[in-house]
Order: structure tokens, then C-alpha cells, then sequence
């Protein structure tokens, strides 16, 4: 089976939290916030509690479906989501 690569970004308007993917998809992912966001950007993953995640910061989640993968910001906040099916 041939890995897939996986990349998408988000620029937030202030509004709730979107999912990142609406069809299950499991993947490897590492979430990188930008450095000029002026405050955290929250996730959350199947309705759960919500991790503040700082600017400048990087997590890698291994084997997760995305599709559970919930994220907002506030107005003008970059997330960039890259990874793949390895």
C-alpha cells in the first residue's frame, strides 16, 4: 500500500471549532501553529477537553483519525497540519 501525504492549512475568522476532516481518515499528523499568532489555538479530539496549544508549537499525533480532530483560533491564527499514512 502506497503512503499518502497530507497537508492542509487553517487561517481563522474567530469562529467555533471546525473539523479538520469530515470523512474518517487515519493518518500521522503534526500540528505546527505559527509563531505570530498572538495567543493559543485550541483542539480537541471526538468532543473532549480542549488543549491550549501555544504559538510556535508543535505536536506530532501518530495513527489518529482526523476526522475526530476538532480546531479553532482566534481571528488571523495559522495552524498548518501536515503528515501522512506511514
Amino acid at each position: 500500500m502506497a503512503n499518502n501525504i497530507y497537508a492542509k492549512s487553517f487561517v481563522f475568522a474567530g469562529e467555533g471549532y471546525l473539523q479538520v476532516e469530515t470523512a474518517p481518515t487515519v493518518l500521522t499528523v503534526t500540528l505546527v501553529a505559527s509563531t505570530k499568532n498572538s495567543g493559543n489555538i485550541q483542539f480537541r479530539v471526538d468532543g473532549g477537553p480542549d488543549v491550549n496549544f501555544p504559538p510556535g508549537g508543535m505536536v506530532t499525533l501518530q495513527s489518529v483519525d482526523i476526522s475526530q480532530l476538532e480546531v479553532k483560533g482566534n481571528l488571523g491564527h495559522h495552524l498548518s497540519i501536515v503528515g501522512g499514512s506511514w
